[in-house]
C-alpha cells in the first residue's frame, strides 16, 4: 500500500464505525492500486471526516467536497455508498442523499447520479 493510501486509512479509521474498521482496512487495501479507485476512497474518507466533524449531511458535500475532486457521477455514488456504510452517520447521509437525487429517502441502497435517461427528441423519427 503506497504512503497516499496508508494516511487515508489512517484518516478513515478515525471517523469509522468501530466493528467496521478491520473491514475498513481490507476496502482501503483492495482500492488503493490505481487512481480512479483511490480517488473514490479519497471522496469518501472527505465525507467521512466532515460528518464527523458534526458538518451537515446536505448540499456542501456536493458543493465543498466531490464537486472540487473532479469525480464521475459514478465516484461519488461509490463514494458516498462507501461512507454510507463505514459512517456512523451514515443513514443520515443515505436519507439526504437518495433525497437529492430523486429517491424517497427510504431506499435501501445508495442512488448512483450517473444514471443516465436517454430518450428521443420531441418529434424525430430516428
Amino acid at each position: 500500500m503506497n504512503d497516499t493510501a496508508q494516511k487515508l486509512m489512517d484518516r478513515g479509521l478515525a471517523c469509522c464505525v468501530n466493528d467496521k474498521m478491520q473491514e475498513f482496512r481490507e476496502y482501503v487495501a483492495l482500492n488503493s492500486d490505481d487512481g480512479y479507485s483511490l480517488a473514490c476512497v479519497k471522496a469518501q474518507v472527505a465525507v467521512m471526516e466532515r460528518l464527523a466533524a458534526g458538518k451537515p449531511a446536505d448540499k456542501t458535500i456536493n458543493t465543498e467536497v466531490l464537486y472540487k475532486m473532479d469525480l464521475t457521477g459514478f465516484m461519488a455514488g461509490c463514494a458516498i455508498q462507501a461512507a454510507v456504510y463505514y459512517s456512523p452517520r451514515g443513514d443520515e447521509l443515505k436519507r439526504w442523499w437518495n433525497k437529492d437525487y430523486g429517491g424517497t429517502g427510504e431506499e435501501v441502497g445508495v442512488v448512483n447520479p450517473a444514471i443516465l435517461t436517454i430518450s428521443k427528441k420531441k418529434g424525430a423519427t430516428k
